[in-house]
């Protein structure tokens, strides 16, 4: 549990609202510790075990990481599904193992592992992920797929295991070859899994795949893997003769890849879109290939026989429903459209080149309907291809001299290019009052002066000076100030010279001090913070690296100090509480927490001062109790957790401790 974990809270009724700096992301690293768990059965080897454990826990720190993922993409104005929200958090984590131990439960083959690690995510790695996953969705698919593997794979090893058990002579030994032959099965999905963190032109991805192939011959996830890395290498567009050969020749082998991996899953949709845009790609360098020879009239009906493949291909992953399913119907329209223009060329009758037409549209439609209304990038996009069909359909009556029909596909071309000009314009002004809603919550509201100040560690610029001071620096630049700013820090603390912030600041972003180190520069930043009697926000403030210190405690095990500097926070928040409520009732609270979930977020923005300070006492009220809880939970003391969560239930109407209390009764 990372620090910024402790502000769930506060991340639902604001960060995932929108209120917030994405320059908080990226001052400093999000850090989750999380641990899991695996008892090893008869039959199983200890690495893979190991591994099962490690995998638990980065599950863990995955699902928690999807909350910030969450909160950034809300700051961005972007809604996405939670599997996708998933796929970047998962792929954005640094992980590190902080400890593994073992231990035998009872019968020696019986081993529970035990992994503890640190995962890392900035803003720079969800950025890049967000790209990456926008500009292909198949990531998800592949993630999605993968996650199921490994779902199934568990469920076939506890059977087998449970099996075991009971087995006798050559049903044992089957039964263990069985174990053993699942172990290889697993490792191969992590060498696959490992290999979707890497970029497509990263050369250690081709590695890492065939590594998954030697232990599972039949994965077909990693034969389309290597297929992605294959065509990536290859989707330059040279000139030289020579040069398109050698693409045509490394194109090649990404289409043997997903031939085989369609002939193991022949229902792998994204492997037949894949195989589509590589069928293309080849189509198109051939043809480049016989331009330069001057033999193009030897390619045509070589071009045809490309043409029907790929459109087959394109038909099989619509219909097994690909994660770029739009896309498709949008290739597929085009398909139509050159249909027409060729059979404009051999002379075909008005009715086969209008009914190409008609499937074009109807197929661009498709691609619109998919879309979701407030999705209006790819909406433009689609609009745009619709009014080039209409365009190229006027194109055709125009040589026919059909004057009718002209002036009614002319109508069509015009008024869907406005429909798609218009939403293009209308993305960038939300985009833009969305970056300018967001900058005058932080910087003109109380709400969001605050908001800045405790949960995106604001505070911070009394160590490290304005954020302002680097803007328009480069790169270089930015680290020379980062550089001469930690130097002060460090001689600060060093000669005794330090301010409260300052230690507060090493210790909770001194990421490379050991934990020993951090709680001890919080113990001296906490006792000159206290003896400066804080009131008002400065008390909101102290009660918020309480909370923190906790948490650090938390994560290393130390309940007793958990609960300690829980009970410090408790103390001075109960001396706000009636005031805060005074200021808001309860029911308030709730029906703006219901309204700024509902995308109101105007609702925090009118707050007062004392309002939005109140609001903070509450959510602490809340907050501390329901922590609290949890440690009680970990130390097994269900009956104290119990007085925890029934106080939140009906002093708060909390519906989470509501459900707590019917859990623990």
């Amino acid at each position: 549990m990372s620090k910024k974990t402790v502000l769930w809270f506060c991340l639902v009724i604001f960060v995932v609202l929108g209120i917030g700096s994405k320059k908080a992301f990226s001052s400093e690293p999000i850090v989750i510790i999380t641990k899991g768990e695996y008892v090893m059965g008869a039959g199983e080897t200890m690495e893979a075990a190991e591994e099962r454990a490690k995998k638990a826990a980065m599950q863990t720190a995955a699902e928690k990481a999807g909350a910030f993922v969450k909160s950034y993409t809300k700051v961005k104005n972007l809604a996405l599904e939670s599997d996708v929200i998933e796929v970047i958090a998962n792929h954005s984590m640094k992980v590190e193992v902080l400890e593994k131990k073992k231990s035998v439960l009872g019968d020696v083959e019986a081993i529970r592992f035990y992994v503890k690690i640190k995962a890392v995510m900035t803003e720079e790695e969800i950025e890049a992920n967000l790209k990456k996953v926008m500009e292909d969705q198949s990531i998800v698919d592949s993630y999605n797929r993968l996650k199921a593997d490994y779902e199934k794979q568990n469920k076939e090893m506890e059977m087998l295991k449970r099996q075991l058990v009971n087995a006798v002579g050559g049903d044992k030994q089957k039964i263990a070859r069985l174990i053993s032959e699942e172990e290889k099965k697993y490792k191969a999905n992590l060498w696959v899994e490992k290999a979707q963190h890497l970029l497509y032109f990263d050369e250690e991805a081709l590695d890492v795949y065939n590594k998954a192939i030697e232990l599972n011959p039949e994965l077909a996830s990693a034969y389309v893997g290597i297929a992605y890395v294959l065509s990536f290498q290859n989707m330059g567009e040279p000139s030289e003769l020579k040069e398109l050969e050698e693409k045509v020749k490394g194109l090649q082998g990404s289409l043997a890849n997903l031939d085989k991996a369609i002939s193991i899953d022949e229902n792998y949709a994204d492997a037949y879109a894949l195989r589509a845009e590589v069928l293309e790609e080849i189509r198109n360098t051939e043809n480049a290939i016989y331009q330069l020879k001057d033999e193009l009239y030897n390619f045509k009906e070589k071009e045809k026989q490309y043409n029907e493949q790929i459109l087959k291909d394109i038909n099989r992953a619509i219909a097994l429903n690909a994660s770029n399913k739009a896309d498709l119907y949008q290739k597929r329209a085009y398909f139509y459209v050159n249909a027409a223009q060729l059979g404009e060329f051999e002379k075909s009758s008005p009715y086969i080149i209008e009914n190409y037409f008609n499937k074009a549209i109807a197929d661009i439609n498709q691609a619109i309907a998919l879309c979701k209304e407030d999705d209006l990038e790819h909406l433009s996009k689609y609009y745009g291809a619709k009014a080039r069909i209409y365009s190229n359909a006027k194109g055709y009556y125009i040589m026919t001299n059909n004057a009718v029909k002209e002036k009614e596909s002319k109508k069509f071309a015009n008024q869907w290019y406005q429909k798609s000009k218009e939403l293009a314009m209308k993305n960038k002004a939300l985009f833009e009052k969305k970056e300018k809603e967001l900058k005058e919550l932080e910087q003109t509201t109380e709400i969001g002066k605050l908001f800045y100040e405790l949960d995106m560690d604001g505070w911070r610029e009394r160590v490290l000076g304005s954020q302002k001071d680097l803007e328009g620096k480069s790169n270089e630049q930015k680290e020379k100030i980062a550089e001469k700013k930690s130097a002060e820090l460090k001689k600060r603390i060093s000669s005794g010279a330090a301010s409260a912030e300052d230690y507060l600041y090493m210790a909770m972003f001194g990421f490379d001090d050991s934990a020993e180190i951090r709680i001890n520069n919080y113990a001296k930043g906490i006792a000159l913070f206290e003896k400066r009697n804080p009131t008002g926000r400065e008390a909101l403030l102290l009660v918020h690296f309480y909370i923190f210190k906790a948490v650090l405690h938390l994560d290393n095990q130390q309940y007793d100090d958990a609960l300690n500097g829980l009970n410090k926070a408790k103390s001075i928040t109960e001396k706000h509480l009636f005031w805060a409520q005074g200021v808001i009732k309860i029911n308030d609270f709730w029906k703006l927490i219901k309204l700024i979930k509902g995308g109101d977020v105007r609702s925090a923005s009118k707050l007062k001062k004392e309002e939005a300070e109140a609001v903070y006492w509450i959510q602490f009220a809340l907050q501390i109790p329901f922590l609290r809880a949890k440690v009680y939970e970990k130390l097994d003391l269900p009956s104290k957790a119990l007085e925890d969560y029934r106080y939140l239930c009906d002093t708060f109407k909390y519906e989470e401790a509501c459900k707590d209390v019917k859990r623990l009764r």
